[in-house]
């Protein structure tokens, strides 16, 4: 498998899990089994750039899976970096760019996130005409479901807004007001949507708001000044009103630092370990994994018609021990299958297998013990018991052998009185007749 990245470097985290995937692959000494098969070419569109957590995860895990497969796959990866430029201004640019570049037949499209969504929708019949398209990190459910006729399938970016809403009032009964924070990106406004819609299914008195359309320095000052019974709830803050990218450390350390409120967010990569409580959050390995899994279908001659559009994929209950402290929660008031990341780790927790592994070891030995121990006893009373009997039958021949010499004794003694009389009745009668 061999894979291409567009102009821009990777990492040499990501250089090395590349390398170590190749070598998986291609064991040194054996030549692959399908060297002689042209492989099937994968075009891979990431609407934004190297860095951008939540989509640096979904190409980890669709790389996982891509590379675990047997099919000789070639892998094109373009980063369309529509986060930090308008997609008005690129989008014809990288039309004029992949006509020249992807001359040759393309067999499957993944695309990541709504921008790659839409700027294939708009020249996919140009650039690539009945190349069959599976995308992931879709906000636009309606649309999602709506392309699925036109050769399009995938996984929508299903966040559980209403589960992490009701766990906030839950978490924060003194609550008044939770305020979702989005910025201008296209994204956000379809995130703020369903947002919107997740809040008219809660029953509470609690006022659901909004904090968008600002600018980095209004939105510093509303952050500061907010109430104590304000919770915020994360969709986006990559760019603001103006065009203005966040400060380098990022927007959602941006809202951390300025916010002494609780902090709330719906990605796994958003805000965990910069302040954020957490959610129940979408898990985008998961979620990389599951669409390289329908691409892989495809290749394999399924055909696409038969493969629905997927939701709720990999949201799960994650929080931040730190954060959770800071506003004196309990992870005993947390659903029972929630993960805690960043949690001391006492002596116990960081070596409990071994712990256990010594403990049984221990307990299966005492048993040993035990069990050898009641053996020997056993083996000892039986030869005590022996021995006793040995001594009693012993005992009981000697007292019948005295009692057998007592009566000889006895009875010699008569046979010698008898002697002793008849001998002298003899030697009486023998001198008899000599007076």
């Amino acid at each position: 498998m061999s894979i291409h990245a567009n102009g821009q470097s990777l990492s040499m985290l990501s250089l090395a899990s590349l390398l170590a995937w190749l070598s998986f692959l291609l064991p040194l000494g054996q030549p692959p089994a399908w060297s002689a098969s042209a492989p099937h070419r994968v075009l891979v569109l990431n609407a934004y750039h190297i860095g951008m957590k939540w989509e640096d995860r979904i190409i980890e895990g669709l790389l996982s899976t891509l590379q675990q497969s047997e099919l000789p796959l070639d892998i094109f990866i373009e980063y369309m970096d529509t986060k930090r430029i308008p997609r008005e201004l690129l989008f014809p640019e990288l039309a004029s760019l992949y006509a020249k570049k992807y001359t040759s037949p393309i067999d499957v499209i993944i695309v990541a996130d709504d921008n790659a969504l839409d700027f294939m929708l708009e020249y996919r019949q140009t650039l690539f005409p009945g190349v069959p398209v599976v995308f992931c990190g879709i906000n636009d459910y309606t649309k999602a479901h709506h392309i699925h006729k036109l050769g399009y399938t995938g996984l929508t970016e299903t966040v559980d807004i209403k589960r992490t809403l009701e766990l906030i009032l839950e978490l924060h009964p003194n609550t008044k007001q939770v305020l979702a924070v989005a910025d201008a990106a296209t994204t956000s406004a379809l995130n703020l949507n369903n947002y919107r819609a997740a809040t008219v299914q809660i029953a509470t008195q609690v006022e659901f708001g909004e904090l968008s359309h600002w600018t980095f320095d209004e939105l510093g000052t509303i952050l500061a000044t907010l109430p104590s019974h304000t919770v915020l709830l994360y969709l986006s803050v990559s760019r603001d009103r103006e065009g203005n990218l966040p400060p380098p450390s990022g927007g959602t350390y941006f809202l951390a630092e300025h916010a002494a409120v609780p902090l709330y967010t719906l990605w796994e990569t958003h805000g965990l370990g910069d302040g954020f409580i957490g959610g129940f959050v979408a898990d985008g390995v998961l979620h990389g994994r599951r669409t390289a899994e329908l691409a892989l279908r495809i290749l394999q001659g399924e055909p696409i018609q038969n493969l629905p559009v997927v939701d709720n994929v990999g949201n799960r209950p994650i929080f931040d021990y730190h954060a959770l402290m800071k506003h004196n929660l309990s992870i005993k008031q947390l659903p029972a299958s929630s993960l805690i990341l960043n949690e001391p780790q006492s002596f116990y927790y960081r070596y409990y297998k071994q712990i256990w592994a010594t403990f049984s070891f221990l307990i299966l030995q005492s048993m040993i013990i035990a069990v050898l121990l009641y053996l020997i006893n056993k083996v000892r009373r039986r030869e005590r018991a022996i021995l006793q009997d040995l001594n009693t039958k012993l005992e009981r021949r000697v007292s019948e052998r005295t009692e057998e010499l007592e009566l000889r004794t006895q009875e010699l003694e008569r046979f010698n009185n008898e002697l002793d009389q008849f001998t002298y009745v003899a030697s009486h009668d023998l001198q008899e007749p000599l007076r």
